[in-house]
């Protein structure tokens, strides 16, 4: 059984704890220090913050989506035209379509195809880098902090939290200049970004290709020589590149508006920010200060508060531990619930998108059913998930619990535990850590079927049943209509491969046995068995659906029709 103090290291424990009585210079320094580091990490976190949230770095990053839209309209022009162009009649109509054509292409190219917006990340880049640097600021300033830091043994109480307080003071006053400069560096990069310029160019460029097509109108022709057709055909097209041309003027004149921000907007570097950080900071470090003074004051601290302490301490370090390899499977799924929903909602967004045109009754009942399927499928895993995460919430509030009940008795026992450990007993502590255990070992029990429930009644579930579809209906779908569905075939296939890694990722692999395959209980079940030329018995005929497994445990069988 793992314990959660052995006897050396009860003994150990003790004899540290009466060494480290005397050194009162090295706990001030030390509390110093974590104090330091508290504020600076709430500040870092403060300005990293601030600097993501704020508009004004951010105002930009809609032109990306703006050239995104803009490729759109392109396309769609381009589409436009594709469907129309041979019924034009007027020569110089269709002379002039075809170069509205070509312009529309060489734009879409000139606009790329990024899938992230490289303007934000260029930004987080910058942000991160600056953080980073002044980050190592602080840490090179503190690695000074020991030589830096005198006290005086017979310090009183009162001189000891002033000490403290304008230690902290002095060292963000000396470190504000430093944290400045790379902050002003920060947002002179940030509206220097390269990407920014790029994307700004870019509007411009587009802008003038725009006002270049909206040149051509209905008017220019006369309406008799033009066919009603052909009219409504100009009409619409210009319709569309005027839509795309308001929205360019609009994110122009948003972007007009757009200032660089000054780094005194950004509060936590300012003087008052550093003084309201160490008064909230105040109450963490007061109770270890008042725990030096006792030190200073009577020169000892009690033996029966230091030992339950300290044996909090460890039982924490355990608890920590146990947690992390029972939450180390519930992770694992959480993220796979979550990829497994983006891939959904990737797939649920990419069929809203396509225009799909049957050419039978029965295929479009068959898509339609296909769609309606992927879309109850979405919906469904969205509930599972919310369902689960709060199974998730009420576990971890449970395993806090534990460790609150487990502080609070032995702090009830630290009496009896501490005579005992002085007469080299540890029956109590033993009688203790084996209820804690157990506790935590129902627990763990407890979470891990709450996971496999999930994962195999609702995730495996629910892709088991796609990648069904995916054998059977689509298989149908396209006999009856060919290349009509060919973009519904590929959106489906490419999810299925998606879905198909995010199980690799975390090791689960696909049972799919293959026809003539030799029939294993133990990864197979059989729907139906029969007799079937060129079969021989206990032999596979067809895989019904795909089972699943992590080795060596089996998930979920492959559903076969096997041979008798």
């Amino acid at each position: 059984m793992k314990r959660i103090i052995k006897d050396n290291e009860i003994e150990k424990i003790v004899l540290e704890y009466k060494v480290k009585m005397h050194i009162i210079e090295d706990l001030t320094c030390n509390l110093i220090r974590i104090q330091i580091e508290n504020i600076a990490s709430r500040m870092l976190l403060g300005i990293n913050q601030d600097l993501k949230n704020k508009d004004e770095t951010k105002s930009f990053e809609g032109l990306y989506y703006l050239m995104k839209d803009t490729k759109n309209m392109y396309e769609k022009c381009i589409r436009f035209i594709g469907d129309h162009e041979i019924r034009l009649e007027n020569k110089q109509l269709t002379d002039i379509v075809i170069g509205i054509k070509e312009m529309a292409e060489n734009a879409v190219f000139s606009i790329g195809n990024g899938k992230d917006n490289p303007i934000a990340y260029e930004r987080m880049v910058i942000i991160s880098g600056g953080i980073l640097k002044i980050k190592e600021a602080y840490r090179k300033k503190m690695d000074m902090l020991h030589e830096a830091c005198l006290i005086d043994s017979h310090i009183t109480k009162a001189s000891l939290l002033e000490y403290i307080h304008n230690f902290v003071s002095s060292f963000f006053e000396g470190m504000a200049k430093p944290v400045n400069e790379i902050a002003n560096n920060i947002l002179n990069d940030l509206w220097e970004s390269i990407e920014k310029k790029k994307y700004t160019k870019l509007l411009i460029e587009q802008k003038k290709v725009m006002e270049s097509l909206m040149m051509v109108k209905v008017d220019d022709f006369g309406k008799k020589n033009l066919t009603q057709q052909e009219a409504d055909f100009l009409e619409a097209l210009t319709s569309i590149i005027h839509d795309g041309y308001e929205q360019i003027l609009m994110k122009e004149e948003q972007l007009s508006r757009a200032v660089q921000i000054e780094v005194n907007e950004i509060g936590f570097l300012s003087q008052e920010a550093v003084k309201l950080a160490i008064e909230k900071n105040m109450s963490v470090y007061k109770d270890n200060v008042d725990a030096i003074l006792k030190y200073v004051d009577e020169n000892h601290q009690n033996s029966h508060e230091a030992f339950i302490n300290l044996m909090y301490d460890e039982l924490y370090k355990t608890h920590r531990c146990l947690l992390m390899k029972i939450k180390k499977e519930s992770t694992n799924y959480q993220i796979l619930s979550c990829h497994i929903l983006e891939l959904f909602e990737k797939l649920v967004a990419g069929l809203q998108e396509l225009q799909l045109k049957y050419k039978t009754v029965e295929g479009q009942k068959i898509g339609e059913a296909i769609c309606d399927t992927i879309y109850m499928k979405y919906e469904t895993l969205k509930e599972k998930d919310t369902e689960y995460q709060l199974i998730k919430k009420d576990v971890s509030i449970l395993e806090d619990k534990k460790l609150f009940d487990m502080r609070i008795l032995i702090a009830e026992k630290g009496e009896d535990l501490l005579e005992d450990a002085i007469d080299g007993l540890t029956e109590g502590l033993l009688d203790i850590q084996t209820h804690y255990l157990k506790e935590m070992a129902i627990i763990e029990e407890t979470v891990h079927n709450q996971n496999m429930v999930y994962l195999k009644n609702d995730i495996l579930f629910e892709l088991r049943t796609y990648e069904e579809m995916m054998r059977h209906s689509l298989k149908k779908l396209m006999d009856l209509e060919g290349e009509k569905v060919k973009e519904l075939s590929l959106l489906l296939m490419e999810a299925q491969r998606s879905f198909m890694n995010a199980l690799d990722r975390i090791q689960i692999t696909v049972i799919e046995p293959r026809e003539h395959d030799q029939f294993d209980g133990k990864l197979h079940e059989a729907i139906l068995a029969e007799a079937l030329e060129g079969f021989e018995k206990g032999s596979i005929i067809k895989c019904q659906s795909v089972g699943y497994q992590i080795e060596p445990n089996i998930l979920l069988r492959a559903m076969v029709i096997a041979a008798k």
